[in-house]
């Protein structure tokens, strides 16, 4: 067996970025950390749609159907970060803005979204944090490489 070398990653160098100010058509960003996270995390999935005929010798056979992405993000609630502000903003607004999600080596994808749930949890012997759930409108971009903030 071919042995691969995979190069580990650490998950706190996995960060999502929210923009500010956005110009779509020329594609140009003031993003903005969503600060204080401590997990996030994407996934792409698909329908599945059954295929499957008599002929198929019983066995179920599927094609991919509709294509959609999320994010899933938590962490310490800074009232007076940037990024956090304005996830709170588009919670109540509903607008869709762009997030990006940068992976340990600067490389990352972009994505228009809505923020579906954000929550602020305050317990009386732990620190104030936050969670939200952002869904994909559209395409995820391809990797690309370089992450500015000032891009």
């Amino acid at each position: 067996m071919a042995k691969t070398n995979v190069l580990a990653q650490a998950g706190k160098d996995f960060l999502v970025f929210i923009a500010t100010d956005q110009t779509i058509e020329g594609e140009t960003y003031k993003w903005k950390l969503i600060g204080g996270q401590r997990s996030g995390g994407f996934s792409i999935k698909a329908d599945d749609i059954d295929a499957s005929y008599k002929g198929s010798g019983g066995w179920k056979t599927s094609l991919q159907g509709m294509k959609e992405w999320t994010v899933d993000l938590d962490g310490v609630y800074g009232a007076s970060d940037e990024g956090t502000t304005e996830l709170e903003k588009i919670a109540t607004s509903g607008e869709g803005r762009e997030f990006a999600l940068v992976y340990p080596d600067k490389s990352y994808r972009v994505g228009l979204g809505i923020l579906t749930e954000f929550g602020v949890d305050a317990p009386h012997d732990d620190v104030i944090t936050y969670k939200g759930s952002i869904k994909g409108q559209g395409e995820l971009s391809d990797v690309k490489t370089s992450f500015s903030a000032e891009a």
